[in-house]
């Protein structure tokens, strides 16, 4: 599943059915929105898109000591508030650019 979060409010953003197993998790940022992709192999799904806009610094703007400053890549699992006995084990992360203009 792709959850996005803006302002506090949560928006599915896909599903998808995948074997047990290894998964990989793709993000392809491209200059105007970033794509959640998620697979085994080659047959990775599109699970949803978020304008690259919708989290710049200059949108989400909050008074006070903590500002946003950018978007930010990383990994992590949740069980939503709820204890897991499934294991999230992250072998590697890579970030591989890709050529741009």
């Amino acid at each position: 599943m792709a959850l996005r979060r803006t302002g506090g409010a949560a928006c599915v953003l896909g599903r998808a059915r995948i074997a047990s197993g290894p998964v990989e998790l793709w993000i392809r940022a491209e200059n105007d929105r970033y794509q959640l992709l998620a697979g085994k192999g080659r047959a990775h799904v599109l699970l949803g898109e978020v304008p690259a806009r919708a989290l710049s610094a200059e949108t989400i703007t909050r008074k006070g000591p903590m500002h946003f400053c950018g978007v930010a890549i990383g990994m992590y699992a949740t069980g939503r508030g709820r204890p897991c006995s499934v294991p999230a084990d992250f072998d590697w992360f890579d970030y591989r650019p890709t050529a741009t203009d």
